[in-house]
């Protein structure tokens, strides 16, 4: 499958990789960008040096990530994937059938294929 976003989604994907392979060769500060050193409990990030003190901070950056996300979403009015649900269920309506009247299961139907069902 080609096409033009096919082929820029290439392009993306060939250059974070080459980003994702090139950062430990780069020097920031007399170190790798990026370099987590276990045996020494030490992380070098962008020339900013990290110890296993240093780590609580983590801590708090992901339980503020996830406290942001939920504000966010909190006051997001849901006007994006909500829809498509809401959407998706109003065209089949509360039967599970769909507009044309067939009941939908996902399937075969399993009186007809003449399987016992719990029986």
């Amino acid at each position: 499958m080609k096409g033009r976003w096919q082929n820029r989604k290439q392009a993306v994907f060939l250059l974070l990789i080459a980003v994702y392979a090139l950062l430990p060769w780069i020097v920031v500060g007399g170190h790798p960008s990026v370099l987590i050193d276990i045996p020494r409990r030490q992380a070098f990030l962008f020339g900013k040096t990290f110890t296993n003190q240093d780590f609580y901070l983590l801590f708090f950056l992901i339980s503020g990530i996830g406290f942001g996300l939920f504000v966010l979403t909190a006051l997001w009015d849901g006007s994006g994937a909500d829809s498509l649900v809401l959407r998706r269920y109003s065209s089949k309506g509360s039967s599970g059938e769909s507009n044309d009247g067939a009941k939908d299961h996902g399937g075969a139907d399993p009186a007809e294929s003449g399987n016992d069902v719990g029986g």
